[in-house]
């Protein structure tokens, strides 16, 4: 399931964001590919090594400050996107955010090692586009 605004939609597929927007909507990497590298996070450990391919030439990069975590950039120049990930300069060297370069966006990833509680969505909150292409 994905949550998002109806910028977050609308970015994905233009007039997504009239029918999506703050709703929970089921979707499938079938229909809606751009998602399938964000799924693929859900049943593991979040890893860099996930995150992006081995083969990457990554190259750092000035870091930013995210919610008072220091962050080293990391840009990975065979893809040529513009993508930098950010991890802290902590021990922990966990991914703090990535910074999507062509499309624009950003997704961040805090309070690492704390319990998570799943909100429970009734079903009938639910829009099922699996068998709709966002793109």
């Amino acid at each position: 399931h994905v949550n998002g605004d109806t910028t977050f939609w609308d970015a994905l597929k233009a007039g997504a964001g009239e029918e999506y927007a703050d709703s929970w909507v089921l979707v499938s990497t079938a229909t809606a590919p751009q998602f399938a590298k964000l799924l693929s996070l859900v049943p593991t450990k979040i890893a860099l090594e996930k995150l992006a391919p081995s083969t990457a030439a990554w190259t750092e990069v000035a870091g930013r400050k995210f919610n008072g975590v220091d962050t080293v950039g990391l840009r990975d120049l065979k893809q040529n996107q513009g993508d930098t990930v950010y991890v802290a300069k902590d021990k922990t060297g966990y991914p703090v955010a990535i910074e999507f370069g062509k499309g624009g966006g950003l997704l961040t990833f805090t309070d690492w090692g704390k319990p998570v509680t799943a909100p429970t969505v009734p079903d009938d909150q639910i829009i099922d586009a699996t068998g709709t292409k966002i793109s």
